[in-house]
């Protein structure tokens, strides 16, 4: 099977300009801060509301029964407490590092409307 023969929804890239200004500031940084910075900035704040517009509509047309979502995809997690959708976390990599990751992105999701933030993404069902 091809791409094509998959029914998808593309999903806005997000800023260049926006995603440039947080890359900008990696090489002063340790490792430890590159990565919060990359994870707050980009994955739960910048990609989130990139991708949050067409999943809602997605979502809204496709009403699912579930949503399946994987660690630093946050605009599906938006999406499913706005609509009251279950949704389970497909892992894709290590617990400790999703451990790290939730504090991070609990902010940045409330900005974008969430009530429970990185509590309630650590809440879902995971599937490993």
């Amino acid at each position: 099977m091809q791409k094509e023969d998959f029914d998808h929804v593309p999903l806005s890239d997000p800023p260049s300009d926006e995603i440039g200004l947080v890359f900008a500031r990696l090489p002063d940084l340790s490792m430890e801060e590159a990565n919060t910075l990359v994870v707050r900035e980009v994955y739960g704040r910048i990609d989130a509301r990139a991708a949050l517009p067409a999943m809602q509509v997605a979502v809204d047309q496709w009403r699912p029964d579930v949503i399946l979502r994987e660690t630093t995809e946050f605009a599906s997690y938006v999406v499913a407490e706005r609509t009251g959708t279950p949704h389970v976390h497909v892992a894709i990599g290590l617990a400790s590092v999703e451990a790290f990751m939730l504090p991070l992105v609990d902010e940045p999701l409330r900005a974008l409307g969430s009530q429970r933030g990185g509590a309630g993404v650590a809440a879902a069902p995971r599937l490993t």
